[in-house]
């Protein structure tokens, strides 16, 4: 079948979906689907800007004109297309898919979220899909949609342990914090720990993250302090690395460590990609994220929930050996997630 691939960037995630879907025999083409200017989809926006980007803007206008030069610039034949496959679809509107619609009726359209509705309103589109998936727990019920976690690829295979926990993430949430006092722990305890969290401490300070500080001074969440400090480069730590990690990379430090630490992000309770891909490896779960419980794979052998304002490690969990998930598992390797994605 052919398809038309409409998909963010982020961290080369995109691309083995792809990959799987040539790899099963679909013709792709990929158009990034990029954020549009003024846009009053994003619910972290204050109530006074979306108040003017509506008086100033048209925001439907802007995606039409956007798409107009989207199709003429990758000379998109939407006549030819069997599957439309959205992920997120930030920058779609009526007027796409109206066009779609009168070029091919029968394209099936199919839209993933691997962010939750409470980061953007991507409600908006779902009357336009055929079928919708979403990564997060609580959006799922809440929408009645299908819950599906994030696919895994196979990683690294037979390398030597060398770690009781890991951590490799980008710098938000009070990740930082969090990492810092768990590895105070492992230390006392006398484990050993691989904590990486990407950030270049070269952002500005922009009125939401002063918003944000300030809500945090007055919360006093010293956790989402360190965060900002870190990212605008007020702090050193050696956790701290500017360099972003490949899947590759990631994948081979889950499999030389027997558990993974996962801070979530608080607005979202849907599983991380990491969570998937070591749980995949047969790995064992720290994580802040307490909806898990409420989730088909979890098991107390296997998944630890901690405190996010108070991260306690139990040892014994450390040193417990897990239960076999990989049967369950094998529904979200990549080739049977991308299956159930197309074929439903």
């Amino acid at each position: 079948m052919k398809i038309l691939f409409i998909t963010p960037s982020y961290y080369n995630l995109q691309t083995y979906i792809e990959k799987e879907l040539e790899k099963q025999g679909h013709s792709v083409d990929v158009i990034p689907d990029n954020t549009i200017d003024h846009d009053n989809g994003y619910k972290g926006k204050s109530t006074i800007k979306k108040v003017i980007d509506n008086i100033f803007y048209n925001q439907e206008k802007i995606k039409e004109e956007y798409w107009k030069k989207t199709i003429s610039h990758y000379k998109l034949k939407l006549e030819d297309y069997d599957i439309l496959l959205c992920i997120n679809g930030c920058s779609l509107g009526k007027y796409f898919f109206d066009l779609l619609t009168e070029k091919n009726k029968k394209t099936k359209k199919i839209l993933y979220l691997w962010d939750t509705l409470n980061f953007f309103d991507y409600k908006r589109n779902f009357k336009f899909f055929d079928r919708i998936y979403t990564f997060d727990f609580n959006d799922s019920i809440k929408n009645k949609v299908v819950f599906l976690p994030f696919y895994w690829i196979k990683g690294a295979t037979n390398e030597q342990t060398q770690y009781r926990v890991s951590l490799i993430g980008s710098c938000h949430d009070g990740r930082l914090w969090i990492a810092d006092r768990i590895a105070r722990q492992f230390d006392e305890m006398g484990l050993s720990y691989y904590f990486k969290i990407v950030c270049n401490g070269k952002s500005r300070m922009t009125p939401a993250l002063l918003r944000k500080k300030l809500i945090s001074h007055i919360q006093g969440n010293n956790a989402i302090l360190l965060d900002i400090k870190a990212l605008t480069g007020k702090i050193k730590h050696p956790f701290l690395t500017p360099e972003p990690i490949s899947i590759e990379d990631t994948n081979r430090i889950i499999s030389m460590s027997d558990c993974i630490l996962d801070t979530d992000m608080e607005c979202q309770s849907g599983p991380t990609p990491r969570l998937i891909w070591a749980l995949a490896q047969g790995k064992k779960i720290i994580t802040t994220n307490k909806h898990i419980t409420d989730m088909p794979f979890y098991n107390e052998k296997n998944i630890c929930i901690i405190d996010r304002k108070n991260p306690v490690i139990d040892y014994n969990f450390i040193t417990s050996k897990p239960n076999d998930m990989s049967s369950y598992m094998e529904k979200y390797r990549i080739d049977n997630w991308v299956k159930k994605l197309i074929e439903g």
